[in-house]
């Protein structure tokens, strides 16, 4: 999964609607989380890797 930001509210709106419009199913299990940040040059930067505990 990502998860971004749109800097166009418009943009992000219609991303919203034609997602709901799939009607796909989310399932699934994370296992761990990583957070990257881009540089100066468009490059992205693993900031934090952190596995997550089992789910109980």
């Amino acid at each position: 999964m990502t998860v971004g930001r749109c800097a166009e509210k418009a943009a992000l709106q219609a991303g919203i609607r034609e997602t709901a419009a799939m009607n796909l199913p989310l399932v699934g299990r994370a296992l761990s989380l990583t957070v990257y940040r881009r540089d100066e040059d468009g490059r992205r930067v693993r900031e934090l890797h952190m596995p997550l505990g089992p789910a109980s």
